[in-house]
């Protein structure tokens, strides 16, 4: 797939959303498919941390990685637990 034809599909994925995101997201999928890494301007995500890159249409933000929390701290809480044991 030649690059015009990779950016017109892009493009069509994003419609409304400004080229220089497209052009940021792409980035940032390449980089890590070839090497695990988003790049630099997106911090690594460690247990400490725990930040995520949110990609809205105009708007690339670190958040916290906090939306599931409360689900998880049920799935790992000693009643569920025991429950699964039976």
């Amino acid at each position: 797939m030649s690059a015009t034809a990779r950016t017109r599909f892009a493009l069509d994925l994003v419609r409304g959303c400004p080229v220089i995101h497209l052009w940021v997201m792409l980035d940032f999928f390449l980089n890590f498919v070839n090497d695990l890494s988003p790049g630099s301007t997106w911090s690594r995500y460690t247990a400490k941390s725990k930040m995520v890159l949110q990609l809205m249409r105009g708007n690339i933000t670190a958040i916290p990685d906090d939306s599931l929390l409360v689900n998880t701290n049920l799935d790992n809480s000693q009643m569920v637990l025991t429950q699964m044991q039976k």
